[in-house]
């Protein structure tokens, strides 16, 4: 466990810089939140999109900060996309795509 933040006045303990971000936001501490959630995906994308566009950041939505983490977010996705098509791994071909669906 470690601290969100050292700006975090409390001190509080989270197991992941997401799950700080929920608390933080639930607490009304929006800019805790978006440090945290800024802190997250400087580490790792994973999930960062299903967490970000998630109901639970609501109250987020209009702030640059958070904005402009989307944006980083969404740019590194497209990035990663396009890489994937250039390397032929995209689209996925359709005798794959039925083969997983047997599975």
């Amino acid at each position: 466990m470690y601290s969100i933040l050292e700006s975090d006045p409390d001190g509080r303990l989270y197991s992941t810089d997401f799950v700080g971000a929920v608390i933080a936001a639930a607490e009304g501490d929006i800019s805790v939140a978006i440090d945290a959630l800024e802190h997250q995906t400087e580490g790792t994308m994973d999930c960062a999109v299903v967490f970000l566009n998630h109901p639970m950041f609501e109250d987020l939505v209009d702030e640059p900060r958070y904005k402009a983490l989307i944006t980083r977010v969404e740019a590194h996705f497209a990035r990663e996309h396009a890489a994937a098509e250039a390397a032929g791994l995209l689209p996925i071909p359709e005798k794959l795509l039925a083969r997983l669906k047997d599975n």
